[in-house]
């Protein structure tokens, strides 16, 4: 299988430094363009499935791509739903020293452990339903760490600090266990 695992785009809550987790999320107009100029460079590929988070600010993402597959099955599923931050979502990210840190202080926030688990689910599903398949999935940042995480057997901490900084609209390829192609916006450039 091979999986295309596209960042959603620039959205106001990534111009704040905020937290977003599970929120809907509105893109900025520069996320806008980022979404079309994404459609553009994808438009030639041939995807066997479409996977994407339900929130609002992938949605938005995607939209644009949509256009170049209009008969290619899509899934939307809260699977690849950005972390759940809780009683700590909306705030700075700043407030919080250390990105990789594991939130597990605040009850209602996810883990990196459960994060990780669910990816694990999600790609785990893919396999079954589509060995030997392209299949394109739309996510968030966090979310994309976790399921390189679980690709390779690592730890969400271990992960960030090998491929940090995922961009949005960023471009990243796995296939037999290996990454193909890491962060790449030159679409942006």
């Amino acid at each position: 299988m091979k999986l295309t695992l596209i960042r959603h785009g620039e959205t106001v809550g990534n111009t704040l430094n905020l937290l977003q987790g599970q929120t809907p999320g509105e893109l900025t107009e520069l996320g806008k363009t980022q979404a079309q100029k994404l459609a553009q460079r994808l438009k030639t590929e041939k995807f066997d499935s479409i996977y994407a988070s339900d929130l609002k600010r992938v949605r938005d993402t995607l939209q644009p791509t949509l256009q170049h597959f209009p008969q290619t099955p899509l899934v939307y599923t809260e699977q690849l739903r950005e972390r759940k931050f809780g009683e700590i979502e909306g705030r700075k990210i700043s407030d919080f020293p250390g990105y990789d840190h594991d939130f597990a202080k605040y009850p209602s926030c996810e883990t990196n452990f459960a994060m990780v688990e669910r990816a694990g689910k999600f790609l785990q599903e893919l396999e079954q339903k589509h060995p030997l398949q392209n299949i394109l999935v739309f996510t968030h940042g966090a979310l994309l760490t976790a399921l390189l995480a679980h690709y390779f057997g690592k730890t969400l901490e271990e992960t960030f600090q090998q491929y940090p900084g995922v961009r949005n609209t960023s471009v990243t390829i796995l296939e037999n266990k290996q990454i193909k192609l890491f962060n790449c916006t030159e679409h942006l450039e």
